[in-house]
């Protein structure tokens, strides 16, 4: 879901990006097997937003995404890249902020924690590269392309 979230931002725009990651999490968050703790979700809803307001930033700044046929394949492959390694990075930041709020919440000792934690932070940070990676640009290409969305 960071994905789409990310790319609401980038379509239509900081403020909707986030609304989406907020409202996404309020669903998740509250209808799953394992209940939920109200401080943990406050907290999974601003990381999530996070996606959406970067997404809307980086539009704005001109980050361009890349059009498989309109560009050398070389651009190509880096605006993947780059794509890739900004899912990365706010998955890690995504990843850090909840880990630290669920330790806080629990009252847990949150170096141990944090590291208790770190082997499903990797799984996640590398997936979303990889997701960003391949489904950034088609997915925003593709919504472009139908004109529905705006932008």
């Amino acid at each position: 879901m960071d994905l789409f979230v990310f790319v609401s931002g980038y379509i239509l725009g900081s403020f909707a990006g986030a609304t989406v990651g907020v409202l996404t999490w309020l669903v998740y968050g509250t209808i799953n097997p394992y209940g939920f703790n109200f401080p943990t979700l406050i907290a999974t809803c601003i990381g999530e937003s996070l996606y959406g307001i970067f997404g809307g930033v980086l539009s704005k700044s001109g980050f361009g995404i890349a059009k498989s046929t309109a560009i050398a394949e070389k651009e190509f492959w880096e605006t993947n890249f780059k794509m890739g390694v900004v899912g990365f990075l706010l998955t890690f930041v995504y990843d850090f902020f909840t880990n630290i709020v669920t330790g806080i919440v629990f009252g847990a000792s949150l170096v141990p924690y944090i590291i208790a934690g770190v082997p499903f932070a990797i799984v996640h940070e590398v997936s979303n590269f990889f997701f960003f990676f391949f489904g950034c640009s088609v997915l925003i290409n593709a919504i472009k392309k139908t004109g529905i969305l705006g932008r």
